[in-house]
């Protein structure tokens, strides 16, 4: 930590230990590729149509714009606390007239302008500077990490529209075969040589997948607009044609984790607030002396003829104020605390997220590979029961079973090939630094008429 010595005698406590050791026992990640992802991690999709929604998501959607903003907020406050290293100076001026007789009249202009400045005799003024100047960093890592949290929640629900046309494709198709089903039961039951509960079984089949098929297709809507939604979108906005879902690129190098973490934009924001906290403690402990402000004037005596000019030097020390000031050392020591244990479990958040979307992915991809063994048997299974019913040899109970059988593992692998992308996501976001972001223009604001500038609403910032 960077706690001054002043702050540490008036603390009681000795040096903090540095926040920059919460992961030292942790030497590598479980599994790692050869090479690293991208920075800009959608593109190792190869989906033109992705990469450009994300783009949009980036610029005209409302997080990342409300992340600059708020940047632009703490520059503000930063700029305002570094203006206290110089003097302020005040200008004024003054006319008026005095009558000495019926007739006369006398015209008196006066002048003035005036300086003040306070030493920082504690530093307790370049402890809030530095303050502020944390706090932007902090807000500019947020911007960083709010982009990343968009392309990778935009390129979920992009696969996660793939998978749900993909899931109506699959279920149209199940519809037809098991009508084909019905209508092959329907002729033997109307042949005299099947009772008439095998067709209502297998009509109830078909509904079923009727209802099916209705959910699947309100899900590819409502993934329609999140997407939308991202990208600052009306929910009916038009998209392109969804992609089939795609295999998963090789996996990337997750590298040493102090390194690979400590580029993480959530990571940086909040070591930023420890050292924003840190400097506030410095600046409380600078109200509790003594404060010396200089200041000098120069004024007309009345008809600008002649000037006086005023230097004075005032010492202002508290002596009473009821323990406010030392509580406010104490509160923002505690405000440290805070911000360190938030710093820690911000890195071992980050490095349960790694190792959480590497096991997903490898449970997923192992599932995937079982269920396309399966899917293989089931279809080998579903094909001999149906010879058989054709033939007499079964009842429609087993064609049945076998159909039922056969869809479920398909409708579960096509889940399982979303989650194994989902998990790449994932782990592409727990392992993303910033990538080149462009800043949005600022809002034009009229300073001479606020009402028009409110009147008009405010101005939409793009990349």
């Amino acid at each position: 930590m960077l706690v001054s010595g002043l702050v540490q005698s008036a603390c009681g406590s000795g040096p903090r230990p540095s926040p920059r050791t919460p992961i030292a026992t942790l030497g590598a990640f479980s599994t790692s590729g050869a090479r690293p992802a991208p920075p800009r991690f959608w593109t190792a999709f190869g989906d033109p149509a992705l990469d450009a929604l994300v783009e949009q998501a980036l610029t005209a959607g409302f997080d990342v714009p409300m992340a600059w903003a708020r940047l632009r907020q703490a520059d503000a406050a930063a700029r305002a606390a570094g203006a206290s290293r110089f003097p302020t100076v005040d200008a004024s001026a003054g006319a008026g007239a005095s009558a000495s007789g019926l007739d006369a009249t006398r015209t008196s202009v006066s002048v003035g302008v005036a300086a003040s400045y306070e030493l920082d005799l504690w530093g307790g003024v370049a402890a809030g500077r530095d303050a502020a100047t944390w706090s932007a960093h902090a807000a500019r890592a947020d911007v960083d990490a709010a982009a990343i949290t968009v392309a990778a929640q935009l390129a979920s629900a992009w696969y996660r529209r793939a998978a749900a046309v993909a899931e109506v494709t699959l279920l149209e198709g199940d519809l037809a075969a098991s009508e084909a089903t019905l209508a092959l039961v329907a002729a033997r039951v109307g042949g005299g040589v099947a009772p008439d509960s095998d067709r209502l079984r297998q009509t109830q089949a078909v509904e079923a997948l009727r209802g099916q098929l209705a959910v699947a297709r309100g899900a590819a809507r409502t993934a329609d607009h999140a997407i939308n939604a991202l990208r600052g979108a009306a929910p009916d906005a038009a998209l392109p044609a969804a992609p089939t879902l795609p295999t998963v690129p090789a996996l990337p190098a997750t590298g040493v984790p102090a390194t690979i973490l400590g580029q993480r934009p959530d990571v940086a924001a909040a070591w930023a607030r420890v050292e924003a906290a840190d400097r506030a403690v410095a600046q409380a402990v600078a109200e509790r002396y003594p404060r010396l402000s200089l200041s000098a004037s120069l004024a007309s005596t009345g008809q600008l003829e002649g000037w006086l000019a005023n230097l004075a030097a005032n010492l202002v020390a508290p002596l009473f104020d009821g323990g406010s000031r030392a509580a406010a050392v104490d509160r923002a020591a505690g405000g440290v605390d805070v911000a360190l244990l938030g710093y820690r479990a911000t890195v071992i958040a980050a490095a349960v997220e790694v190792e959480d979307a590497l096991v997903d992915e490898a449970a997923q991809a192992a599932l995937v590979a079982s269920l396309d063994r399966q899917l293989a048997l089931a279809a080998a299974t579903l094909a001999a029961v149906r010879a058989q019913y054709v033939a007499g040899a079964t009842d429609q109970l087993h064609v049945l079973a076998a159909e039922q059988s056969y869809q479920g593992v398909a409708r579960s692998r096509l889940s399982a090939a979303r989650q194994v992308i989902d998990a790449r996501i994932a782990l592409y976001r727990a392992l993303a630094g910033p990538f080149p972001l462009a800043a949005p223009a600022e809002p034009a604001v009229d300073t001479r008429n606020p009402q028009a500038t409110a009147a008009r609403g405010p101005a939409r910032s793009r990349g």
